[in-house]
């Protein structure tokens, strides 16, 4: 019982960490009337569909160097390194997700493969939490390609659908630990038990 005990302590601290990640970043769920199964082969929440259009719009010159610009270095990331848009938006303009009138026809030759950018897509599929179908889309490409990219040629950890979640905080705390191979350092306040010390 002693060690039951015990091992509530050290784990309590770290649930309620995770709790107050959680709470402290309010995710306002949708009311879904459908039900959910807790069958092991039920499939996994489709994330939101997101249109592959920019949100900035950009002088149809700008756009049209943007597009130079990629056939000439061949790298998205180098782009956005140097244009103050966001990285979708940036791939959206040179894709022809856009609006723009622009005299530099779009980038969709396979000569300039969006999903073989490892650091193109680590930055939307990591650091920005974009799911496969997501980029897939903006890439106009099936969502398996930037998937088997990612994977195979990339050594990007691939979290399992079946797991995520569509709130934003969780999806974020799961990368984080694949991220530092389940190793999370918790700040002191975390990790102090708010029933005092565990040691009689």
């Amino acid at each position: 019982m002693y060690y039951f005990t015990g091992y509530l302590l050290e784990i309590l601290p770290i649930i309620l960490y995770i709790s107050f990640c959680i709470c402290k970043n309010t995710v306002t769920l949708e009311d879904n009337s459908e039900s959910v199964n807790s069958d092991s082969d039920a499939e996994a929440p489709a994330p939101e569909e997101v249109d592959p259009k920019p949100e900035t719009s950009v002088s149809s010159q700008k756009c049209s160097e943007m597009r130079q610009k990629l056939r000439e270095e061949n790298e998205y990331m180098s782009i956005a390194d140097t244009i103050d848009l966001p990285l979708w938006d940036i791939v959206a303009h040179i894709r022809g997700n856009c609006d723009c009138d622009a005299d530099e026809a779009p980038v969709t030759e396979n000569t300039h493969k969006p999903w073989a950018e490892k650091e193109l897509v680590k930055e939307l599929y990591i650091e920005q939490n974009y799911h496969f179908t997501e980029i897939g889309e903006l890439f106009d490409c099936h969502h398996e390609t930037v998937k088997n990219w990612a994977r195979d040629y990339h050594e990007i950890t691939i979290i399992d659908d079946s797991v995520r979640t569509s709130s934003k905080t969780v999806r974020e705390l799961h990368r984080i630990g694949i991220q530092n191979d389940d190793d999370i350092d918790l700040p002191p306040e975390a990790r102090e038990s708010p029933f005092g010390s565990s040691e009689n």
